[in-house]
């Protein structure tokens, strides 16, 4: 669960957000639009020097400037099977940044309250995972749908033997992708998410 200081920056975060669109302004989103990006703002998609981890270690995915930023975690003491060290990185996902992570600007798409629940379906097939997105993914908006799922693509793929992923929503397979396209027969990879790519170091 979720610690109260860490709710607590949570909702002063929205709540100076909030003040802040209302004095400038800027009125709030109705309806979902789509994500549009232009082509030049493509790159090639690509695994931070800290991924990939071995031993008791592993990276969640978050958001930092529009871009992923990857944050590392331990897996407490013990052996664990390729499906409890997915479902650990997921809980950790669904959990969000912590609260210095917070302040220093990185932040998640996925819904901090209520807290958001990724859930691994079966095991890893032919390299392909597959999960469940719970409701509140119902009320992410199009661009934070393609935010969200990035991260879930991405920290479940640092794994070497997880190439892909399949997106339940409802128990339907489908994925958002820019410029308001879907996918819905086949699974995504990280090609797919190439426009939110944690950035290479100069």
């Amino acid at each position: 669960m979720r610690l109260r200081s860490r709710q607590l920056a949570v909702f002063a975060t929205v709540g100076a957000l909030a003040l802040a669109f209302a004095g400038c302004g800027i009125a709030t989103q109705g309806t979902a639009q789509p994500f549009n990006v232009p082509a030049n703002q493509f790159t090639s998609p690509t695994t931070p020097p800290n991924a990939r981890h071995h031993g008791q270690a592993y990276d969640v995915f978050f958001l930092s400037n529009g871009h992923l930023v990857a944050s590392t975690r331990d897996l407490p003491a013990g052996r664990f099977s390729l499906n409890q060290r997915l479902q650990f990185a997921l809980n950790s996902l669904d959990n969000g940044p912590t609260t210095d992570e917070f302040r220093s600007g990185v932040t998640t798409a996925l819904s901090v309250f209520p807290e958001a629940a990724v859930t691994l379906v079966g095991r890893v097939k032919n390299h392909i995972a597959s999960v469940d997105l719970d409701a509140s993914f119902y009320d992410l908006d199009t661009t934070q749908l393609f935010q969200a799922e990035g991260q879930v693509l991405y920290t479940l793929t640092q794994f070497r033997t997880v190439d892909g992923v399949n997106m339940l929503l409802g128990g339907i397979r489908i994925a958002y992708l820019p410029n308001g396209n879907e996918i819905s027969n086949r699974a995504v990879n990280r090609l797919d998410y190439r426009a939110i790519a944690p950035l290479t170091k100069p």
